[in-house]
């Protein structure tokens, strides 16, 4: 039964995804569309809602928590404003309850959409899920981006993380980047989705980040940035253009956060994400080297337990690594302090990569498949599973506490 019940669960998403079009208003009355949550401060008492509209530039939330009255709030143009025709709208309700589901209304250019629903997150650390991808696209330009958003919104999860190359705008136009926003709708509408941005989000032609940065409400510069999420710390990494050296802004802040985070005694966890992979045996793009050099030491100085990365078209999980050298063999166990676990999650959606290299003996292992991970977390453990495009598990190991 429980099989049969998760083929329906993933039927359902791809057919929701499947209605998305530009334009089109899937959730029903108003033509607002491309619907997504982030947070730019605590998930546990804010979130924030951003849309897009054709014509009209009214913008306003309405919501309500558990046995509350509906309240409205006005939002605001984003800055800097995103590219291309219509509107686009941002609005942060904060002075939330921890642990509390809501229920929210957008305007639209006929009304308001109907009711969708949001969930902060717990003022006490408890089980939740979250859910990673990197290079996906459009449906439309590529159907098995579909299938892998389909999955994604099927396993339900708390927010996830999208380690940049999202839409493809760059090589698609910007049609392809409205497509995208209204394809994820699958699950952006009650699940915040918290971006790093990748090489194709960036057109240098004709809009560097700015048209991406106008799309997200994101934490400090929104060109890397870090949240709190139950047990859990999240940090998203830059890509190229911003400077990584020792002696640059964004060093001292990565020291800085992590230091402060390692003292965290709430925290169990600590997660970052980036676009450019630091192991990897891809050889389309290979490691980034500057990563290598300058952000790893500081990943094994505060005890950073994961990096989920994209940007090969594959998957790819090493075994737990310190100072250069795997500290273990064991493929499905891993203990906390042995090192940092590197994964590649770039098959979200675009034409896959079949060029690994010769394998290494840090590798635990690697598919050519298009997938996505999901992660369970809890205050002694997480449970990884990396998940193709079927919804068959290619990938799982459990990362224990070191205090469990």
């Amino acid at each position: 039964m429980g099989v049969f019940r998760r083929g329906v669960s993933i039927l359902m998403a791809v057919l929701l995804v499947a209605c998305a079009s530009p334009g089109t208003d899937v959730a029903g009355r108003g033509k607002a569309d491309q619907i997504h949550l982030s947070w730019v401060h605590d998930p546990r008492t804010s979130i924030a809602i951003i849309w897009h509209t054709t014509t009209s530039s009214q913008s306003r939330v309405e919501y309500r928590g558990p046995g509350d009255i509906w309240q409205e709030q006005k939002g605001r143009a984003p800055d800097p404003k995103p590219l291309g025709p219509g509107f686009w709208h941002e609005v942060e309700l904060t002075g939330l309850r921890p642990g509390s589901a809501y229920r929210y209304t957008v305007s639209g250019d006929g009304g308001t959409s109907r009711a969708f629903s949001f969930t902060t997150a717990p003022d006490r650390p408890g089980r939740f899920r979250f859910d990673a991808f990197a290079d996906q696209g459009d449906c439309q330009t590529g159907r098995d981006a579909c299938r892998v958003i389909a999955g994604i919104a099927a396993d339900q999860p708390a927010f996830v993380l999208a380690a940049g190359d999202l839409a493809y705008g760059n090589d698609n136009g910007l049609e392809a980047d409205d497509r995208w926003f209204n394809d994820i709708m699958a699950y952006s509408r009650e699940a915040p989705l918290m971006p790093a941005w990748g090489n194709h989000e960036t057109d240098q032609k004709r809009d560097p980040i700015e048209n991406f940065k106008g799309r997200f409400a994101l934490p400090g510069s929104e060109d890397y940035y870090s949240f709190n999420y139950g047990n859990a710390h999240f940090v998203a990494l830059p890509e190229r253009y911003v400077d990584i050296e020792p002696n640059s802004a964004f060093a001292a802040w990565l020291t800085n956060d992590l230091e402060t985070v390692s003292r965290d005694t709430s925290i169990r966890w600590t997660i970052a994400f980036g676009h450019r992979p630091i192991y990897t045996t891809g050889q389309r793009h290979g490691p980034e080297l500057r990563f290598l050099e300058n952000v790893v030491p500081l990943f094994e100085r505060y005890g950073v337990d994961l990096y989920l990365s994209g940007h090969e078209h594959n998957y790819e999980r090493s075994l737990p690594i310190l100072r250069g050298g795997q500290t273990s063999l064991d493929r499905i166990r891993v203990e906390q302090g042995w090192g940092v676990t590197y994964v590649v999650t770039g098959g979200g959606g675009r034409p896959i990569y079949d060029d690994f290299g010769p394998p290494q003996p840090w590798v635990a292992t690697r598919a050519v498949a298009h997938q996505h991970v999901r992660i369970d977390v809890t205050d002694k453990e997480l449970v990884f599973d990396a998940v193709d495009k079927s919804g068959l598990v290619i990938d799982h190991f459990v990362l224990s506490s070191a205090d469990r």
